[in-house]
């Protein structure tokens, strides 16, 4: 780092150079340097808000002073933002509701609350909306992964999650295809499975978002949930909430007697219905198809009646 101080330096001091913008650049690597070697937390929150520093500019040991937080929270990208509500809620950044009062107010609060609502930061950010639907289950839970950090869950920051979590839904762009999608009922989506790669999310999270974003983005899209040879349409409103669907497939899960799914028992659906369709989702992928040759038979009819070749 001090060398491309140096550097950065000798460059300022030639001509035809733009020096605003090295001196913005050195000053910011100084600020990193000096946020490195303090161990004032007065220093580290003046070097956050006047250099707008990081999470990761920060050393480990202020990481758990709440003023330091309110500092990153002025300028915090959107993603990291989401990222890491838990800790801020953690920390009491965020009043709960007996200790409001008319007169009291949170600057800071207000800023989060009104960033991950805000309709043109999450388009200008592109923030997915699977990034949110992570967020919100995992703050419902009160505690990270590991349970070292748990917090109270404020609903003013639920709802905040939850309408940013549509609003992202503008970040997606339809594909134009026809979609079947179809839901396994099965034992798995009564477990309090994770997902892999995801600490939040079960499959029945994952099952109701993939049919909540179909039904809000896509024009041609069609759900079935089957759990025997004969799957049952499911129909979804384009304005319906992943709430109303993750209860809808919760009390058909419910209200089903568990046995071996095939996979096949889908395409043969489609083939009956006489549809086209440019891809078939399967959520979660079934474990058995009993007959591989049966399956791959039923792809080439699809595939014949709508004039390709696989």
């Amino acid at each position: 780092m001090p060398i491309l101080l140096r550097y950065l330096t000798n460059l300022r001091n030639k001509k035809n150079n733009n020096e605003t913008q090295l001196k913005a650049v050195a000053d910011l690597l100084d600020g990193i340097e000096r946020a490195k070697k303090t161990r004032n937390v007065n220093v580290i929150t003046d070097l956050i808000l006047k250099h707008r520093l990081v999470r990761e500019n920060v050393p480990r040991f202020f990481l758990n002073e709440k003023q330091v937080w309110l500092a990153l929270s002025r300028h915090m990208p959107m993603t990291a933002l989401i990222r890491n509500l838990g800790k801020m809620s953690n920390l009491d950044i965020f009043l709960q509701e007996n200790q409001r009062s008319d007169k009291e107010e949170s600057f800071e609060e207000n800023l989060i609350l009104g960033k991950l609502q805000n309709r043109e930061l999450i388009l200008k950010e592109k923030v997915h909306p699977v990034i949110f639907l992570k967020a919100i289950n995992q703050y419902k839970k009160g505690h990270n992964s590991s349970e070292k950090t748990k917090w109270n869950v404020l609903p003013q920051i639920c709802t905040a999650l939850e309408n940013g979590f549509y609003l992202s839904f503008e970040n997606v762009r339809p594909t134009g295809k026809r979609f079947l999608i179809a839901v396994e009922i099965s034992q798995s989506m009564k477990e309090e499975i994770q997902v892999p790669g995801t600490f939040s999310l079960r499959a029945i999270d994952v099952a109701a978002f993939m049919v909540t974003l179909a039904a809000r983005t896509e024009q041609h899209s069609d759900v079935i949930v089957f759990s025997s040879e004969t799957p049952k349409p499911l129909f979804i409103q384009s304005t319906a909430t992943i709430d109303d669907v993750n209860a809808r497939i919760q009390q058909i899960a419910d209200n089903t007697r568990n046995q071996a799914s095939d996979a096949s028992w889908v395409f043969k659906y489609a083939l009956q219905e006489k549809k086209r369709y440019d891809a078939i989702v399967n959520t979660p992928i079934p474990r058995l198809v009993k007959d591989i040759h049966i399956l791959w038979k039923l792809l080439k009819c699809i595939a014949k009646r709508q004039g390709e070749k696989i």
